[in-house]
């Protein structure tokens, strides 16, 4: 398979703009209401009557919510800001712009796996199974993440292999 471009227009598409707009949109979530953030964090059917009301937000869970908003700011940012630009510049060096898309899209994908993991675990395995009573975070957390996940294989499996270059064209 011969590709001069290691990143075409649907790729830079998703990754570049749409990525960075879903990732904004949490960022709007956590911080225009933490506490209704931190409430939906679980679904109320998979919170155990004892721990009711531990869903009373405090200080330290706002805090947290708006921290984590400022984690979402940050990759938001890093695809829209960073990446974004920086692909039309290194477009003339093929094999320097696979190694950093390829950096980029494992780090993200690693991280994807992660917190799917960690959100399945935090829902237990009944939580994790009744999907039809998943609340609209879970299904940002888990369905979104999936998404993007799947988006980031796709280019590994299209384009992840390293690129061959000869006479500065890439093979």
């Amino acid at each position: 398979m011969s590709n001069t471009n290691p990143f075409p227009t649907p790729f830079y598409l998703f990754f570049c703009w749409v990525e960075p707009l879903l990732t904004y949109i949490g960022v709007w979530k956590t911080l225009s209401d933490p506490a209704l953030y931190f409430r939906t964090l679980i679904p109320a059917h998979r919170i155990w009557p004892a721990a009711s009301a531990s869903r009373i937000v405090g200080n330290n869970a706002t805090m947290a919510i708006r921290q984590l908003g400022g984690c979402y700011f940050i990759l938001a940012n890093m695809g829209f800001f960073l990446l974004r630009p920086l692909l039309p510049r290194l477009r003339q060096h093929p094999s320097l712009l696979h190694a950093v898309l390829f950096r980029y899209l494992a780090i993200l994908a690693i991280s994807d796996v992660i917190h799917i993991g960690l959100t399945f675990y935090d829902l237990g395995l009944e939580g994790t199974k009744d999907w039809r009573r998943w609340n609209q975070l879970v299904w940002g957390n888990v369905g979104v993440t999936t998404v993007l996940f799947v988006g980031r294989t796709a280019w590994f499996v299209v384009y992840g292999r390293k690129p061959e270059v000869k006479e500065g064209k890439t093979e």
